[in-house]
C-alpha cells in the first residue's frame, strides 16, 4: 500500500487537500503516513489524523520528522498514531 506524504506545512489548507486522499485509502488496512518532510503541523491536521486513526484500522506513521514527532507527542497522540515505531 502506498503511503500518504504529508507536506512540509500541515495547515488547514493542506488538511483540506489530504482529507479526500485519506477517505479513498480507508479499507481493511491501516493507512500509512509519511511525515518525514513535516516542518510545521497545526491542530486541524492533528485532528484529521486522530479521527482517521480511530476509524477503520487506524494509521501507521512510517517516517516522522522531529517537528511532527514533537507536535504529536505534545498532543499526546503518539500511541494513537503508532508513532513510537516511526523512523
Amino acid at each position: 500500500m502506498q503511503a500518504i506524504q504529508l507536506p512540509p506545512r500541515c495547515d488547514r489548507a493542506s488538511t483540506n487537500l489530504v482529507y479526500p486522499e485519506l477517505l479513498e485509502m480507508q479499507n481493511d488496512d491501516a493507512i500509512k503516513i509519511d511525515a518525514s518532510k513535516v516542518e510545521q503541523i497545526g491542530q486541524a491536521m492533528l485532528q484529521l489524523l486522530a479521527s482517521t486513526a480511530k476509524a477503520g484500522e487506524g494509521v501507521e506513521v512510517t517516517e516522522a520528522s522531529d517537528a511532527f514527532r514533537e507536535a504529536v507527542q505534545l498532543a499526546k497522540l503518539d500511541d494513537l498514531l503508532n508513532l513510537e515505531d516511526a523512523a
